[in-house]
């Protein structure tokens, strides 16, 4: 795995450029519009909380908006992706973002009191975390090349979509959901992100200081010595892959506010997880040729 140092001062090329940020009112995101804008981007924020939306952007400031948005809803998206037009002119940055913890334990048994049938869980966490994503990343894509200029998508993943883990069956489905959306669409060979020139990358954080992170969890964290991320760190990650040219298709794993690239060895690797057979058979016959 690679190590990498990343610090403000060492980002560049955000002065001009519009940033779409979805889930962009508080955490991870809203720590991302703030480096974005002291970079000298125009941001638009979409986020359902329009209370937190709009502090957010007050406290941001000149060339910082707010829409509220509904990932969920292909209506709002699209709504959200025109305004970035109207108000700023143009779309460079998407960071597809927005996302809930597990929403409930869909293999727990709800029993319908009129039927005494079993209940369909709701599964709103799959339409958030990864439909959502997968929306967000269709629209950017759709507005990049409308605009016939390049564009560069981040999406947030999840140590939860590496390694899984915890009991959160839907929500690290849907993180490792997020991960296989990047390799496909940023895969080696001819596809219809690059030939449009559009870079797509993740951020994986461990432990964050976000909305997700209960006072309980947080206890627990910190009495069990478990580093937790600042997210100003995540936000480093995310303009790091948003603004280095050339660089599509990395997972940057942020822990105890480090980074560590880790899709290139994971792939450099396959040899030995897959064995050397079979990934030969899949680098001749597959890899880079669909």
């Amino acid at each position: 795995m690679t190590s990498l140092e990343i610090d403000t001062p060492m980002l560049s090329g955000a002065e001009g450029q519009t940033v779409l940020i979805t889930g962009g009112a508080s955490g991870i995101g809203r720590a991302a519009a703030e480096l974005f804008h002291s970079l000298g981007a125009q941001v638009l924020i979409g986020d359902i909380d329009t209370k937190l939306g709009e502090e957010t952007t007050a406290a941001i400031g000149k060339n910082c908006k707010f829409q509220r948005c509904d990932v969920t809803s292909w209506a709002s998206l699209l709504e959200l992706f025109e305004t970035a037009i109207r108000e700023f002119g143009r779309l460079d940055i998407v960071l597809a973002n927005a996302g809930v913890a597990e929403v409930e334990d869909i293999f727990a048994d709800t029993i319908d009191e009129a039927t005494g049938n079993l209940k369909e869980p709701k599964y709103i966490g799959l339409d958030i975390n990864l439909k959502g994503v997968m929306a967000t990343v269709k629209l950017a894509k759709h507005f990049f090349e409308r605009q016939k200029r390049p564009g560069a998508i981040v999406m947030t993943s999840s140590t939860g979509g590496v390694t899984g883990g915890a009991y959160l069956p839907v929500y690290t489905s849907c993180k490792h959901g997020v991960i296989g959306l990047m390799r496909a669409v940023s895969s080696e060979g001819v596809t219809p992100f690059s030939t449009s020139n559009i870079r797509v990358n993740c951020v994986a954080p461990f432990m964050t200081e976000t909305g997700f992170m209960t006072s309980e969890l947080r206890e627990h964290l910190t009495k069990a010595h478990v580093p937790i991320n600042k997210p100003c760190s995540v936000a480093k990650a995310m303009v790091y892959l948003a603004l280095t040219d050339g660089v599509s298709g990395q997972i940057i794993y942020v822990a105890n506010d480090k980074f560590t690239e880790i899709e290139g060895k994971i792939q450099a690797l396959r040899p030995q997880w897959l064995g050397e057979n079979a990934s030969q058979y899949l680098e001749n016959n597959f890899v880079g040729k669909m």
